[in-house]
């Protein structure tokens, strides 16, 4: 995260416009990047969560062997809660998993940009 004042208190303290150029290029690097770990983030817990849903769904309808409206909406409904609270638990091995990917993507442009502008 950035403060907007504290960035602009650096830039301000740069005297040449050389090096304010510089900054400017690595903040907004730095945000960029962010954006993109965001992204990626969102697409891994989104998958492990319809995994993990997937999994807790299919394990009941083996045991019940039935299916009506009311109990699949309570079903999803806590599968969905579920699926939340077990993907906050791993919250930062996500984001070192969507690191890990941003770095092996750093290679492959255009999945890297495939990837990040269209999920």
């Amino acid at each position: 995260m950035f403060d907007p004042v504290c960035v602009t208190t650096i830039l301000n303290q740069v005297n040449t416009s050389d090096a304010k150029r510089k900054m400017k290029e690595e903040i907004t690097r730095a945000l960029i990047i962010s954006g993109w770990t965001q992204r990626i983030y969102f697409d891994v817990r989104s998958m492990m969560m319809t995994v993990l849903g997937a999994l807790i769904t299919l394990a009941v309808f083996w045991q019940v062997r039935t299916v009506d409206l009311v109990g699949d909406f309570l079903l999803g409904l806590t599968t969905y809660l579920v699926a939340l609270m077990v993907s906050r638990l791993f919250d930062s091995k996500i984001v070192n998993i969507s690191r890990a990917l941003l770095e092996y993507l750093e290679e492959h442009t255009k999945l890297r940009d495939l990837i990040v502008n269209s999920f």
